[in-house]
């Protein structure tokens, strides 16, 4: 592949040096003062009309090529998406969570963030410990068991600096989360500025929430 992409980058950049030294050229030939006329603007543009093709053709190709793979890789990420949405099992049959494919691995990320897809807590627990660096994902859907959002919170709350902010954004994004945890969270945050306080402005959230419901009763 990068002896194809070199190939066409110099398509590119020869032809570009050949067209200043053919303009050069004809200026030279014609005693050319710096004044243009029409007639040698006109053959200007047709000469770099001519010259530039080389260049454009390339560079088209390469940009089709890229759309084109985009959406084969968009394809067969809704492919994928769709079978885990008749059975979230898909993920572990065919090893989607563990592939090096950029269509699996995003195809089970955004099954995480469908909250209707209803994954199962045993499910759910075996995508967090096989998942790698993508397990934060699985943290913030809300079909989590309480208590398995303890146990992640009882490794992440021994630190208080809360230096995996990764799962506690996570953590904040579930509807599940005990508010309690959050005004830790938010507490820690504002203690060592970190994050902008996003955990507070969750909190917040959840207080107008829940207040507005308490008065439309």
């Amino acid at each position: 592949m990068k002896s194809i992409f070199t190939t066409l980058v110099l398509f590119a950049v020869i032809p570009l040096g050949l067209t200043g030294c053919f303009s050069a050229t004809v200026r030279s030939s014609n005693g050319w003062t710096g004044e243009k006329t029409p007639t040698q603007t006109k053959v200007a543009a047709g000469v770099a009309d001519v010259a530039t093709m080389p260049v454009q053709a390339p560079l088209l190709v390469v940009a089709g090529v890229s759309e084109a793979r985009k959406r084969h890789a968009k394809s067969a990420r809704e492919m994928k998406l769709e079978q885990i949405r008749s059975d979230p099992e898909y993920i572990f049959r065919e090893k989607l969570h563990v592939s090096s494919s950029d269509s699996s691995r995003e195809a089970v990320e955004y099954a995480l963030w469908d909250h209707a897809i209803p994954f199962t807590d045993q499910q759910l627990r075996r995508l967090y410990k096989e998942m790698g660096w993508q397990r934060i994902y699985v943290v913030g859907n809300p079909h989590c068991s309480l208590e398995f959002l303890q146990e992640i919170w009882g490794q992440i709350s021994k630190d208080p600096f809360l230096s995996d902010w990764q799962v506690v954004e996570q953590l904040t994004r579930n509807p599940a989360t005990p508010i309690e945890w959050l005004e830790i969270m938010a507490e820690r945050q504002e203690a060592n500025h970190q994050r902008s306080g996003f955990a507070r402005q969750v909190v917040e959230r959840r207080k107008k929430a829940s207040q507005a419901v308490e008065t439309a009763k």
